[in-house]
């Protein structure tokens, strides 16, 4: 995201009312236990690293999903 850190979208997300159930799954080319972290504390359902397993990628937005609940 050219204008915005993807850790600070989901930071401004959090804050409104309207979004507070919503599920937010982040989707990186960041694999550092760093990241992962900041991105927890940012209040993110789900952490999955690039690249993309076209395989597995629906199963694991739901077992996040599924976790979150």
């Amino acid at each position: 995201m050219a204008e915005m850190a993807g850790i600070e979208l989901v930071k401004q997300l959090r804050t409104r009312t309207e979004l507070a159930k919503s599920k937010i799954i982040m989707v990186t080319s960041k694999d550092r236990k760093h990241w992962q972290k900041l991105a927890q504390n940012a209040g993110v359902d789900g952490y999955i690293t690039k690249p993309i397993n076209e395989d597995t990628f629906a199963s694991q937005i739901e077992a996040i999903v599924q976790a979150s609940e």
